[in-house]
């Protein structure tokens, strides 16, 4: 009898810690993991400065993770010069993007990206890869909608920062994957 109640509370016990675990669990994966970029639209004529990433699959805009404390304009000069080797001066937002995506049926994941334009950058000056994952390539503005540009929606409103020069904000854009 005193065997049976031990395994009765021990595995009341068990039951009570797996909810526990399943319902933080739960908790942590629901809510929105939040993401704040900094990246560089670098334009010289008819091309532009994107990093290609390992395997030459796809490509970025210059630029990354706003670290804690640090703010977007220092950020995006900081990773110009840690994946370009070359140090610019931030002038003004051009536009924000807002993605919100799942990463898994679970994942939810939001990033808020601040698209800089920067002090001239020419194609004859050297820009190289500090990164072991991606590198510096200078690409024509009209193979911009053959590449694969993460995000996407940047191969429609990169034309029209560059036209422009205004600042121009965009909703936020659902996406799955990107």
């Amino acid at each position: 009898m005193v065997e049976k109640h031990s395994r009765r509370r021990m595995h009341d016990a068990y039951k009570k810690a797996a909810y526990i675990v399943l319902s933080l669990g739960a908790h942590i994966a629901l809510r929105p993991s939040r993401h704040v970029l900094s990246r560089a639209l670098l334009v010289d004529s008819d091309h532009i400065l994107l990093m290609r990433q390992l395997g030459g699959l796809s490509y970025n805009l210059p630029g990354g993770h706003v670290d804690g404390g640090e703010s977007i304009q220092n950020a995006v000069e900081r990773e110009c010069f840690e994946e370009c080797g070359v140090r610019l001066k931030a002038e003004k937002v051009l536009g924000i993007v807002e993605m919100n995506y799942k990463k898994l049926w679970f994942l939810k994941k939001q990033t808020l990206t601040f698209v800089w334009k920067m002090n001239h950058l020419a194609m004859d000056e050297k820009v190289y890869g500090r990164e072991y994952f991606e590198k510096p390539e200078w690409v024509r503005l009209s193979d911009l909608q053959n590449l694969d540009l993460r995000p996407a929606i940047l191969k429609q409103w990169i034309p029209e920062w560059i036209k422009t020069d205004q600042i121009i904000f965009h909703p936020t854009v659902p996406v799955h994957f990107w």
